[in-house]
């Protein structure tokens, strides 16, 4: 009989966080599936090992931003659905956005320092001047992403997709860019400082800053006509970085 009524408790506790969660979704993405946002938020708090649930769902949607509301920070938010979500300054530090589609979304100044965002689809996304330092973005999908002014330092962006990508002026200090592809990708004024781009493909349309390009062209086999990849595969080998 206790053990039942434990188990009521804690069924009821989280369908309550759902029900929260669900609001905050909501107002991030008003245009997302019902059913989808249901989804998304008894996932999260199945998952969430985080303490920071709000206690009722903002009555606006730019609520999210704020820290004290939002409660993303450190959430696992892995899978979720969040196409066009407007996330604007949101704080999602550290959290868990592993494989989340984040096509459109809205992400300009949002702080997603050391954020684990490996197989994320971020196509369209708009990150300028985002944190995402030391953020995980293995295999990510950055295709047509705004990285304007973006701090990427000690980021990884092994095997990313960065095809068309805007980089201008990005913060890329000893990011990890293996394999990563930067067709038709504009870094122009990036930062590359100590960036590894071993394995890296590139082509013609891609805008490198002042004075890489011959560099990168000594030191890269053309695999397709006009379309070059940097030689090496390794990820520890870092005789292809930029300083």
């Amino acid at each position: 009989m206790e053990s039942d009524m434990a188990e009521n408790v804690e069924e009821n506790e989280l369908r309550r966080a759902a029900e929260v969660l669900r609001g905050v979704l909501y107002l991030a993405c008003p245009g997302a599936p019902a059913q989808a946002l249901t989804d998304t938020a008894r996932a999260i708090a199945r998952r969430s090992e985080s303490n920071e649930l709000p206690d009722q769902a903002p009555s606006r949607a730019s609520d999210i931003t704020r820290p004290r509301k939002a409660a993303l920070h450190s959430l696992s938010l892995s899978g979720a659905i969040l196409t066009g979500a407007d996330l604007t300054g949101a704080d999602l530090a550290l959290g868990d956005l592993a494989g989340a589609d984040l096509t459109g979304t809205l992400l300009a100044r949002a702080n997603l320092a050391g954020a684990g965002l490996t197989r994320a689809d971020l196509t369209g996304a708009n990150l300028t001047r985002a944190d995402l330092a030391l953020a995980d973005l293995t295999d990510a999908r950055l295709l047509g992403a705004g990285l304007f002014g973006t701090e990427l330092i000690n980021a990884n962006l092994t095997r990313a997709n960065l095809t068309g990508a805007h980089l201008i002026v990005a913060i890329l200090t000893n990011a990890d860019l293996t394999n990563a592809d930067l067709t038709g990708a504009d870094l122009s004024g990036a930062i590359l400082t100590d960036a590894v781009l071993t394995g890296a493909t590139w082509n013609r349309e891609t805008l490198w800053p002042g004075g890489i390009r011959q560099r990168l062209l000594a030191v890269s086999e053309e695999v397709h006509p006009g379309v070059y990849q940097i030689r090496g595969s390794s990820a520890s080998d870092r005789s292809d970085t930029l300083v």
